[in-house]
C-alpha cells in the first residue's frame, strides 16, 4: 500500500486549561448474536425489511446491534425483554429506567446504558445499531505497517492510498475482487482482517466514533466537552474542529495551541496530559428503601421530584452526574450513588426496591 498519513509524537508536552481534558476507549469483542430468533452468519447482511424497521422512530433498546469496533461481524437482536445472541443463547433483560438494562450471561450480570444512540456496556464494549452497509466499508491499512497508508472502501469502490480508485466486485458474502493496473486481486474477510491473494493482510484503520459528552477522569462531571462529528464544544464554551487521522488518532486546536489525542480503553488520552471518559448521568428514578430495613419505608424519585415515605415531596438538584441534594424542612441533605447504593450524608444507605417487593442492587 502506498501513501502516508500524519505521524503522531509518542511524548506529549502540552498542558490543557479551562477544565478541559481529552480521553480513549478499549475495543472489546462484541458477543455473537442471532437476528429475530433465527441464527444468522456473521458475514451476512440484515435483510431490507429489518433495515426498514431500524429506520423507524426510536424504539429504545429494540433492534439489531453490532460492536462499534467490528461493525457487521457480530449482530445481536433485542426484542421486547429478550436479547438473542449470535450463538443462539437468549437472555432476558431487566430495564432500569428508560436508558439502561441488565442481563445475565455466563453466570454474570452485565449492564448496558443507552448513550447518544449507542449501547455502552459496563464490560467496556460499545454497540451501535446495525445497518445494511457493506461489511467491507471503512478504512484499512497494512497489518505489518499500520498507519503508513490508508485505503478506503465505500459502496463498491476502493480508493487506494495512491489516489487510484478501482471497482469492487463481490465474489460472495465474505470476499471480493478488484482490478488495479491491469491486474486482478482477490480479498477475503476473515476474523476482522482482509486477506489478499498476493499475501498482504489488512486491518481496519477506522477510528471509533467518539461522539458524545466527555469529562475529566479525575473530576467527573466538573467540566463537560461535547463532540459531534468534526465539531467540538469545549467545556469553556470555545468551539473547535476535530480531525480524524485513523487508528483512533485525533487532533484539534484551541486558540494558538494544537492538541492530539488517541482513544483506548474507553478513554481519550490527550498530549497535554488529560484523560477523558464518557459522561453518563446516573439514573436516580425509582423506588428506594433503607438497606438495613428493606421494605419498612419506601421513597420514590421521579425526575427532579422526590416523594419521601412520609408523603412529603421535595425537589432534588443534581450537583454532579452521581450526586444530588434536596431540602427537607430547613435542612439540606446530600446523596451520592456508590456501587448502586444511595449514600446519604446523614448516614443512611438506600437500595432499590422493586415492584414485586424484593430489594435489588441491580
Amino acid at each position: 500500500m502506498d501513501g502516508v498519513v500524519p505521524s503522531f509524537p509518542s511524548i506529549f508536552a502540552f498542558s490543557g486549561g479551562d477544565g478541559d481534558v481529552f480521553p480513549e476507549r478499549l475495543a472489546v469483542d462484541a458477543p455473537d448474536v442471532v437476528i429475530t430468533g433465527a441464527k444468522q452468519r456473521k458475514d451476512e447482511l440484515v435483510s431490507p425489511s429489518v433495515a426498514k424497521k431500524l429506520q423507524a422512530a426510536d424504539r429504545g433498546f429494540e433492534g439489531t446491534w453490532t460492536d462499534e469496533c467490528r461493525p457487521g461481524e457480530a449482530v445481536s437482536c433485542i426484542e421486547g425483554e429478550s436479547l438473542t445472541w449470535d450463538s443462539g443463547t437468549i437472555t432476558q433483560i431487566v430495564k432500569e429506567g428508560n436508558d439502561s438494562f441488565t442481563t445475565r450471561k455466563a453466570d454474570r450480570t452485565i449492564k448496558a446504558t443507552l448513550v447518544d444512540g449507542r449501547l455502552v456496556w459496563d464490560f467496556g464494549g460499545v454497540w451501535v445499531r446495525h445497518t445494511t452497509k457493506s461489511i467491507f466499508e471503512g478504512k484499512w491499512t497494512d497489518e505489518t505497517h499500520p498507519g503508513e497508508a490508508i485505503t478506503t472502501i465505500s459502496d463498491d469502490k476502493l480508493a487506494w492510498a495512491s489516489g487510484d480508485v478501482s471497482q469492487l466486485t463481490r465474489d460472495d458474502s465474505a470476499s471480493f475482487s478488484t482490478t488495479k493496473g491491469g491486474k486482478t486481486y482477490q480479498a477475503k474477510l476473515s476474523h476482522g482482517k482482509l486477506h489478499w491473494n498476493y499475501g498482504s493482510i489488512w486491518i481496519r484503520a477506522d477510528s471509533v466514533c467518539i461522539d458524545g459528552e466527555w469529562t475529566d477522569k479525575k473530576m467527573p462531571g466538573g467540566a463537560i466537552t461535547t463532540i459531534s462529528g468534526a465539531d467540538m464544544l469545549w467545556a469553556s464554551g470555545a468551539k473547535g474542529v476535530l480531525k480524524d487521522h485513523g487508528l483512533n488518532r485525533f487532533s484539534t486546536s484551541k486558540g494558538a495551541k494544537a492538541y492530539t489525542a488517541h482513544y483506548a480503553a474507553g478513554q481519550l488520552v490527550w498530549n497535554f496530559g488529560g484523560i477523558w471518559v464518557r459522561y453518563t448521568k446516573v439514573d436516580f428514578d425509582g423506588q428506594w428503601t433503607d438497606k438495613f430495613r428493606p421494605g419498612e419505608a419506601i421513597s420514590t424519585i421521579s425526575g427532579n421530584s422526590m416523594t419521601w415515605a412520609s408523603g412529603q415531596i421535595t425537589e432534588i438538584q443534581r450537583t454532579s452526574h452521581i450526586t444530588f441534594s434536596t431540602l427537607k424542612g430547613d435542612k439540606t441533605f446530600n446523596a451520592e450513588m456508590v456501587d448502586r447504593e444511595l449514600l446519604w450524608d446523614f448516614g443512611g444507605a438506600w437500595i432499590r426496591y422493586s415492584q414485586d417487593g424484593q430489594t435489588s442492587r441491580k
